[in-house]
């Protein structure tokens, strides 16, 4: 028996199995393959499972480390215990279960150095979907990347840019009772209709104490329409609203620093100056 030939997907036994460690220190598992069946894809349409027992080309070892170098499981962890029906309490015990346990392997080319060789880069369990699936990170751990590399994406990006300006999207959409949807502004303003007694051009808000200490988008935007309505026009609205978001670094900057009440009052101020 000789070692197989080809990348792909195929089905076999474990014929030897244990649990070495890498240079550093980290414990890996490693196995030798026998292939039985391959995963035949010369027709796209009709792919199937071949017999490779009769081919002398039919082994290959796999090595899977299993802990990061910061300590972390490695997903051959669960990959181990999907194929192999491993507690993970224990190396000891995926050593033993390991010998003479059928799964799926999947080789792959892989240069390193100039040098390609054969290496196998998964294994699952003997019925899995053939070829597998891509493998991704979740949103909160892409969030974690972007947080540890925020100074290359900055870099690379050329820094955070000004986002258009304009009012603040409402999350709450409104409808007519045709299913129509409303101007929020014709909303807000019906909804904000003045009582008779009230003065038709009220004065221009400069005390912003009583307002909350912090905001969302949404909320200060509307905060400051209610500040200085009838004193200022859409337009001054929107330029002093930019103004004040630009002062205080951009709006990527203000989203981070949950700045929205501070964009309100500088926009306050600048309106009722």
């Amino acid at each position: 028996m000789s070692k197989i030939d080809r990348a792909g997907t195929f089905r076999g036994t474990i014929t030897q199995c244990g649990i070495a460690a890498t240079k550093a220190g980290a414990p890996q598992f490693v196995a030798k393959f026998r292939a039985l069946e391959y995963w035949n894809t010369e027709d796209p349409e009709n792919p199937e499972w071949m017999d490779w027992s009769p081919f002398e080309e039919c082994e290959a070892t796999g090595y899977f480390v299993l802990v990061s170098k910061q300590n972390h499981p490695i997903f051959h962890m669960e990959d181990l215990k999907k194929s192999l029906g491993w507690s993970g309490s224990s190396f000891g015990e995926l050593a033993e279960i390991g010998n003479g346990a059928k799964v799926q392997f999947r080789l792959e080319n892989d240069t390193y150095e100039g040098k390609t060789t054969l290496k196998v880069n998964g294994i699952d369990h003997y019925d899995a979907e053939p070829g597998g699936t891509l493998r991704t990170l979740d949103a909160d751990e892409i969030k974690k990347l972007d947080a540890k590399f925020s100074k290359v994406l900055r870099d690379f990006s050329g820094g955070p840019k000004p986002k258009p300006v304009g009012k603040p999207a409402n999350p709450e959409k409104k409808e007519d009772a045709a299913g129509q949807p409303v101007e929020k502004k014709a909303v807000k303003k019906a909804a904000k209709k003045p009582p008779r007694a009230a003065k038709a051009e009220p004065e221009p808000m400069t005390d912003v104490s009583a307002l909350p200490e912090t905001a969302t988008e949404v909320d200060a935007w509307e905060q400051v329409e209610t500040a200085v309505a009838g004193s200022a026009s859409d337009d001054a609205v929107q330029e002093a609203w930019l103004a004040a978001v630009e002062t205080l670094g951009g709006a990527d900057a203000v989203d981070e620093g949950d700045s929205w009440a501070q964009v309100r009052d500088l926009c306050i101020a600048n309106l009722s100056s």
